[in-house]
């Protein structure tokens, strides 16, 4: 049974050591040559940072005693993170975190769109939640993503 709740500083090093390991899905190179912006942007003290950040909602997602995904949204709107351990793509982990993220979106009140830049690795997830792509696919700071966005409805 998955287990969401929101992250807490002391997340911060697992949360960090998760993301780096994806980062063959969405880096340009596989070894992230040119994403060294982005991997300070992950490291432990710049996690801990979004979790102290009121601009932020940072969860994680727990299977027992292990870390299966996080999941932040930025400035009420803008899906940050979302990540899935590798050993549990494809199990519906990813489906639920987003749904999570959305729920809490709504409580917000006023947010009826979110945005995210996605992985081309997470590009069909994100589709397949209704998520529509804005623009081509970008690369930059040595990522590869497609920004997309998605109306919330009110049910």
């Amino acid at each position: 049974m998955i287990k969401i709740r929101l992250a807490t500083p002391e997340d911060a090093n697992t949360i960090s050591a998760l993301v780096r390991s994806l980062s063959p899905y969405f880096t340009v190179e596989p070894d992230g040559k040119g994403a060294e912006h982005f991997f300070e942007s992950i490291s432990s003290e710049a996690i801990e940072g979004y979790i102290h950040s009121p601009n932020f909602a940072y969860f994680i997602a727990s299977d027992e005693a292990r870390l299966v995904g996080v999941a932040a949204l930025r400035d009420t709107s803008h899906i940050y993170h979302l990540f899935v351990a590798s050993e549990f793509h494809g199990k519906g982990y990813g489906r639920v975190l987003w749904q999570h993220l959305c729920q809490h979106a709504k409580q917000l009140g006023s947010v009826t769109r979110l945005t995210v830049n996605s992985s081309t690795y997470a590009e069909k997830m994100y589709r397949h939640f209704g998520f529509e792509p804005t623009a081509e696919k970008q690369v930059m700071h040595g990522l590869a993503f497609i920004p997309m966005q998605i109306t919330l409805t009110e049910t």
